[in-house]
């Protein structure tokens, strides 16, 4: 099974897809899980409110980026409409989001989307703040994600609110398709 999606990512690598995955939970100190180990992927790991390496955040040569991970606010189906989660699978849509933003600044500047390589190297060596040991480690990768890149906008970057009701609506409406109810069983 590993080995067809590691064929189908592979193939949705080549045609220019960027996979955005958490390192895992098990705190291991030098390995991430699959699929994050896969080369030219980002491999996201979890960081506290201080700073520091979530201890249950993998590790190991292949991590890429660390991001807030521990104690992040989400939409739920609680009676508050809102829970308070940890792991690398928070860590991961930050860094995803942040990767979709900085490619739109990119594609305004350069009229294109950034190739993997380019994205990467410009995320890694650029737009991260350094943690732990100086440079690129098993804990922290590069650092956290950081965007530098807004310090010189060309334009007014202009980013849509966020209406939490309406968020709350997509979530419940997605949640009543099958599919959707299975994928967030598997993930809650």
């Amino acid at each position: 099974v590993v080995e067809q999606y590691r064929h189908i990512l592979n193939e949705g690598i080549k045609s220019g897809v960027i996979f955005v995955f958490a390192s895992g939970n098990g705190g291991k100190k030098n390995e991430v899980d699959f699929p994050a180990l896969i080369d030219k992927v980002f491999s996201v790991g979890a960081i506290d409110s201080a700073g520091r390496i979530a201890s249950f955040s993998n590790k190991g040569q292949e991590l890429d980026v660390v991001a807030p991970g521990v104690n992040v606010l989400g939409i739920s189906h609680s009676n508050t409409g809102f829970i308070s989660m940890s792991g690398t699978s928070q860590a991961s849509p930050l860094v995803t989001s942040f990767i979709a933003c900085y490619m739109e600044h990119y594609k305004s500047i350069n009229n294109k989307f950034p190739s993997f390589d380019e994205l990467y190297l410009d995320i890694t060596k650029n737009n991260t703040k350094d943690l732990g040991n100086t440079g690129l480690d098993p804990a922290y990768g590069y650092g956290m994600v950081y965007p530098f890149f807004l310090n010189k906008p060309v334009e007014p970057i202009v980013c849509p609110g966020l209406d939490l009701s309406r968020a709350k609506e997509m979530v419940y409406d997605d949640l009543k398709n099958e599919i959707c109810r299975a994928i967030y069983k598997i993930i809650t």
